[in-house]
């Protein structure tokens, strides 16, 4: 009985030592959680039937087992493998993430910049060029047949009522073609009041009373043609971006608004 009780025991050490290798493969290849979970069950299952058939072989041979301390520890370094797998990939995603967040941050302190930039500079002539003559008006005209056209990237938004949010900062504006409700894309970042930083969605989130939020139009030189004024406004609903390792675009927040009035203002 002994002999085929060994039997079976060699044939589940073996695969036991087979699914540990397949362990090692998928953490390399950074398979799935669900994945490497099942794996995990199959190796804890087999670790439970070997400690059965080891403990039917004591039964029948007291023998065989000697050195009792050494096989037990021999044992449960088997079994703790997997758990020094998910140690390594644990400790490389936290490395990971520092990288991440760190590329972030270096991220944002250009976004201001460069996005700034991006509206306010011409590719026809410069932002502070004045057109207070004829002759300088005909000129530009000349060069852009387009200007009192509105382009859907030449906008600056502002928020009312002390929100601490940067023109910069706003990604998007989407209308609703139902409703009195607009929705607003900003990037995820920290807001600092009273000498403390803070999210900014926590800025939204404690209003008491309903904000305003300015919306300016503008031309290629970055003169403000109209704006829009958007009154009563509360956030009904915000939705955070997701969150990638594969992905170093900027985190955003989704900021759904309702409003009680909007009004239109063209400057002379």
């Amino acid at each position: 009985m002994n002999e085929n009780l060994k039997k079976e025991l060699k044939l589940l050490l073996q695969e036991h030592a087979m699914f540990n290798n397949t362990l090692a493969e998928m953490v390399e290849r950074n398979s799935s959680a669900y994945a490497i979970k099942q794996i995990e069950d199959e190796i804890s299952s087999l670790g439970k039937k070997i400690k059965s058939v080891q403990e039917e072989i004591k039964i029948n041979s007291p023998k065989e087992c000697e050195n009792k301390e050494e096989a037990k520890k021999s044992f449960y370094n088997e079994i703790k493998k997997p758990t020094l797998a998910r140690s390594i990939k644990m400790k490389t995603a936290k490395e990971e993430l520092k990288k991440a967040v760190d590329d972030a941050n270096g991220l944002l302190n250009k976004c201001k910049t460069n996005l700034y930039d991006s509206i306010k500079k011409s590719d026809f002539a410069p932002y502070d060029t004045p057109y207070n003559t004829i002759e300088s008006k005909k000129q530009h005209q000349s060069i852009q047949p387009y200007n009192d056209v509105m382009f859907s990237n030449r906008f600056l938004v502002r928020f009312d009522n002390g929100i601490e949010c940067p023109e910069w900062y706003v990604r998007r504006v989407n209308f609703y073609p139902f409703g009195k409700e607009l929705n607003i894309s900003i990037c995820d970042f920290l807001t600092e009041r009273n000498g403390k930083k803070r999210p900014i969605i926590t800025e939204f989130n404690n209003l008491s009373v309903p904000f305003r939020i300015s919306i300016d139009h503008l031309d290629p030189t970055g003169v403000v043609l109209y704006t829009e004024r958007y009154h009563g406004c509360k956030v009904i609903e915000h939705m955070k971006g997701d969150l990638d390792y594969a992905n170093d675009d900027v985190a955003t927040i989704e900021l759904r608004i309702m409003y009680s009035d909007v009004t239109y203002e063209a400057t002379n």
